[in-house]
């Protein structure tokens, strides 16, 4: 029922006797820290506890890509990231770039508005990447800022080393550290 709601668990599998249980993230850990470092590590194994020999396969929701902006390089983006199994979302505020007839392999999500609203519709979580491609500062300095404020797993921005200082100098404006910019 959790894969099929794209929910996140861990399915913990105790091979003598044979008993199977779930876990999921918010309940408090069964096996000491064990679980949830499976999970956050997003690495199935087998452990022992106690003598006794268990298996956690870890089941994360779907991976997202978010894509900001609907550029040239998104057309490829898209079908890479969907023979590897992401969901992909392309946010672009700029209805003529928006379209989805121009993606040979359409992603699963268009979203034509401004990153900050799309962003916040989407649910950023650990279990989501994002690339930020438009090159206009308007796009993506405030797709940044929404990222980088987010837990999302990967924060890629397409840009000359001139652009990537710009953007880092009108982050650290909007009160971002290095350490977050790290995460860029």
């Amino acid at each position: 029922t959790r894969i099929e709601a794209d929910e996140p668990t861990v399915l913990i599998t105790e091979y003598d006797p044979p008993t199977k249980r779930t876990w999921v993230p918010g309940e408090a850990d069964p096996l000491g820290g064990e679980v949830r470092a499976a999970f956050n590590e997003r690495t199935s194994k087998e452990i022992v506890v106690e003598g006794k020999r268990i298996f956690l396969n870890v089941l994360r929701p779907r991976e997202k890509l978010v894509i900001i902006g609907s550029v040239h390089i998104a057309v490829p983006l898209v079908k890479f990231a969907k023979i590897l199994g992401f969901e992909t979302i392309v946010v672009d505020p700029r209805s003529a770039f928006a379209s989805v007839e121009r993606y040979p392999t359409a992603p699963d999500r268009m979203i034509v508005d401004w990153p900050e609203a799309a962003l916040e519709a989407i649910g950023l979580t650990s279990d989501t990447f994002a690339a930020v491609l438009t090159h206009d500062p308007k796009i993506d300095d405030v797709a940044l800022s929404a990222l980088l404020k987010s837990p999302v797993a990967y924060i890629g921005a397409l840009g000359s080393l001139v652009t990537q200082g710009k953007r880092r100098e009108v982050l650290k404006g909007l009160g971002f550290t290095e350490t977050d910019l790290a995460r860029i």
